[in-house]
């Protein structure tokens, strides 16, 4: 799960269907589907049989009490009257009958060191910081790194599977790093990284040179040293029409305390349509759009998600087609650097296999 919240009741776990295939929800018991528990022993949702998890898809849980990013994923399910007890933690049982919310019966579960080990894999993540004491808008998300090659890490250790991160870059428990919610649900794009070409945009030049990398030192929001430019080129062959692409931060130098010595601070900014020369010629490269709810006043970092509002039902991308992007980053402090995103995207028929 994905859990996130910035009050008691502003809350969210986001399920993820790990696998290459599309998963139907079905029960040995004969009850009513998988359920979602806190540790306080209070259900918090039911994800009912014959509900499919598509393949790398996700099902989204809310808080209905609270919940504020309706505006980025509106929730499959939820529950109200309730919230995950700070510093607790939830699971997830492929029952819905409570005898049976047993080890054996428990799909994963996510929380602190301190709760009931049904409701945590390992030791449990640190309690101690701004996630318990404040309102920050923070979640915890499972690490996606280029070690795990974009997808979420899961050792059944909790504080080695998951990061926490929120919009002000405060300390928690578990650090201080820059990010932002992203809940998603079942309609949201999903994992497609093996299903698109990334090529620089200029394949004759080096990554560092423009126009594939640029640098613009005038101040910016966000960016008191100027911007870096990073510019690439996608190509869809998912085998389908794309109508929905974007692109999610899963591994970043940006702003954390205390700061990594040599290593740069970069924010997410949004970028503008251009033409750039290529090889003497004029291509167009169209911008980004930071996502939001929710509002992330220092740019964007760690599971952020940028997107291509102009790929949609009536602008598709073709399968075979190419769109060329620019990510635009604020530079707040200089040093090494690192962007690793996951191409999320939705299609207007299934792939093939």
């Amino acid at each position: 799960p994905d859990v996130s919240t910035t009050a008691d009741v502003d809350e969210f776990v986001e399920v993820y269907n790990n696998t290459d295939s599309p998963i139907t929800v079905s029960t040995s018991d004969g009850s009513a589907g998988w359920t979602l528990v806190a540790s306080s022993g209070t259900e918090l949702c039911r994800i009912n049989n014959a509900t499919v998890l598509p393949a790398r898809g996700h099902y989204l849980c809310t808080n209905t009490g609270g919940y504020s990013l309706n505006g980025y994923a509106v929730g499959d399910t939820g529950w109200s009257g309730a919230d995950i007890p700070s510093a607790g933690g939830v699971a997830l049982f492929r029952t819905n009958n409570p005898v049976n919310y047993t080890l054996s019966e428990r799909l994963d579960a996510a929380g602190y060191a301190g709760v009931n080990a049904l409701y945590r894999e390992g030791n449990g993540f640190p309690t101690g910081g701004g996630e318990t004491t404040g309102n920050l808008d923070y979640t915890i998300v499972r690490s996606m790194t280029r070690t795990t090659g974009g997808l979420p890490r899961d050792t059944g250790d909790n504080v080695s599977d998951f990061m926490m991160v929120n919009t002000a870059g405060a300390s928690t428990g578990m650090g201080a790093i820059l990010g932002a919610p992203g809940p998603e649900n079942l309609s949201s794009p999903i994992h497609r990284n093996s299903q698109f070409a990334t090529l620089l945009l200029d394949p004759l030049t080096s990554s560092a040179a423009p126009p594939n990398r640029a640098r613009d030192y005038t101040a910016v929001t966000n960016g008191t040293l100027g911007t870096l430019l990073v510019r690439r080129t996608f190509t869809n062959n998912t085998g389908a029409s794309v109508t929905r692409l974007r692109f999610r931060i899963v591994e970043f130098t940006t702003l954390t305390t205390p700061p990594v010595a040599g290593q740069a601070d970069l924010r997410a900014l949004n970028s503008s349509d251009g033409t750039v020369m290529v090889n003497g010629s004029p291509v167009t490269v169209r911008g980004l759009t930071l996502e939001q709810p929710p509002t992330q006043p220092n740019g964007g970092g760690w599971n952020s998600s940028m997107n291509t509002g102009f790929i949609n039902l009536a602008s598709p991308l073709a399968n075979g087609n190419s769109v060329n992007v620019e990510f635009r980053l604020g530079v707040m402090a200089g040093g090494r650097f690192t962007l690793l995103v996951n191409i999320e995207a939705t299609t207007s028929i299934a792939p093939p296999p």
